[in-house]
Protein backbone atom coordinates (compact mmCIF):
# COMPACT_ATOMS: atom_id res chain seq x y z
CA UNK A 1 0.00 0.00 0.00
CA UNK A 2 1.22 3.47 -0.88
CA UNK A 3 2.00 5.36 2.33
CA UNK A 4 3.74 8.47 1.05
CA UNK A 5 4.61 10.42 -2.07
CA UNK A 6 7.49 12.67 -3.05
CA UNK A 7 6.53 16.25 -3.89
CA UNK A 8 8.31 18.29 -6.57
CA UNK A 9 10.40 20.08 -3.93
CA UNK A 10 11.57 16.75 -2.51
CA UNK A 11 9.33 16.73 0.56
CA UNK A 12 7.78 13.40 1.49
CA UNK A 13 4.10 13.68 2.44
CA UNK A 14 1.36 11.19 3.25
CA UNK A 15 -0.46 9.66 0.30
CA UNK A 16 -4.11 10.77 0.05
CA UNK A 17 -6.23 9.11 -2.62
CA UNK A 18 -8.93 11.73 -2.03
CA UNK A 19 -6.61 14.37 -3.49
CA UNK A 20 -6.26 12.30 -6.66
CA UNK A 21 -10.03 11.81 -6.88
CA UNK A 22 -10.54 15.55 -6.40
CA UNK A 23 -8.10 16.43 -9.15
CA UNK A 24 -9.69 13.88 -11.48
CA UNK A 25 -13.15 15.26 -10.71
CA UNK A 26 -12.03 18.81 -11.52
CA UNK A 27 -10.60 17.60 -14.85
CA UNK A 28 -13.81 15.72 -15.63
CA UNK A 29 -15.93 18.76 -14.78
CA UNK A 30 -13.88 21.08 -16.95
CA UNK A 31 -14.09 18.69 -19.90
CA UNK A 32 -17.75 17.85 -19.22
CA UNK A 33 -16.90 14.16 -19.31
CA UNK A 34 -17.84 12.60 -16.00
CA UNK A 35 -18.94 12.84 -12.38
CA UNK A 36 -17.75 12.04 -8.86
CA UNK A 37 -18.37 8.30 -9.27
CA UNK A 38 -16.23 8.28 -12.41
CA UNK A 39 -13.50 10.21 -10.57
CA UNK A 40 -13.54 7.65 -7.75
CA UNK A 41 -13.21 4.76 -10.21
CA UNK A 42 -10.28 6.44 -11.96
CA UNK A 43 -8.60 7.22 -8.61
CA UNK A 44 -9.02 3.59 -7.51
CA UNK A 45 -7.34 2.39 -10.68
CA UNK A 46 -4.54 4.94 -10.22
CA UNK A 47 -3.96 3.58 -6.73
CA UNK A 48 -3.91 -0.02 -7.99
CA UNK A 49 -1.39 0.93 -10.68
CA UNK A 50 0.84 2.72 -8.18
CA UNK A 51 0.67 -0.16 -5.70
CA UNK A 52 1.71 -2.63 -8.39
CA UNK A 53 4.65 -0.47 -9.45
CA UNK A 54 5.86 0.81 -6.07
CA UNK A 55 6.11 -1.96 -3.52
CA UNK A 56 8.95 -0.39 -1.54
CA UNK A 57 9.59 3.15 -2.80
CA UNK A 58 7.32 6.16 -2.84
CA UNK A 59 6.13 7.53 -6.20
CA UNK A 60 6.78 11.13 -7.11
CA UNK A 61 4.17 13.60 -8.33
CA UNK A 62 5.16 13.26 -12.00
CA UNK A 63 4.66 9.48 -11.87
CA UNK A 64 1.26 9.98 -10.25
CA UNK A 65 0.24 12.52 -12.89
CA UNK A 66 1.24 10.11 -15.65
CA UNK A 67 -0.79 7.33 -13.99
CA UNK A 68 -3.83 9.63 -13.72
CA UNK A 69 -3.57 10.53 -17.39
CA UNK A 70 -3.25 6.86 -18.38
CA UNK A 71 -6.24 5.84 -16.30
CA UNK A 72 -8.36 8.71 -17.60
CA UNK A 73 -7.67 7.48 -21.13
CA UNK A 74 -8.30 3.86 -20.12
CA UNK A 75 -11.73 4.93 -18.91
CA UNK A 76 -12.45 6.83 -22.14
CA UNK A 77 -12.01 10.33 -20.71
CA UNK A 78 -9.50 11.45 -23.34
CA UNK A 79 -10.44 15.12 -23.26
CA UNK A 80 -10.02 15.21 -19.47
CA UNK A 81 -6.62 13.57 -19.79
Amino acid sequence: MIQSIIKRDGRVVLYDQNKIAGAVLRALEVSGDGNAADAARVANDVQRELESRFTKDSPNIEVIQDAVERQLMNHGFNSAA
